[in-house]
């Protein structure tokens, strides 16, 4: 189940590969988690990073378009 899949203690992703997959994934949706995300138990959910995200990409966006910038 994706709500509940833990990929780091599934040995999906490594403590080494974490590195590569968080720059992947703000160099993908235009993001940068913070510390404080990072540490979080849910980050390791991979239904919880999903809606994590959705999320900041959502804010992202409407930082853009309250500076007028174009998406």
């Amino acid at each position: 189940d994706i709500e509940t899949f833990n990929y780091l203690e599934s040995g999906y992703i490594d403590s080494i590969s974490i590195i590569q997959f968080l720059a992947g994934l703000e160099e993908e949706f235009g993001v940068e988690f913070t510390d404080a995300e990072i540490a979080d138990p849910s980050f390791k959910i991979a239904g919880q990073l999903i809606r994590l995200v959705e999320r900041k990409v959502m804010e992202h966006e409407r930082s853009k378009a309250g500076n007028g910038e174009e998406s």
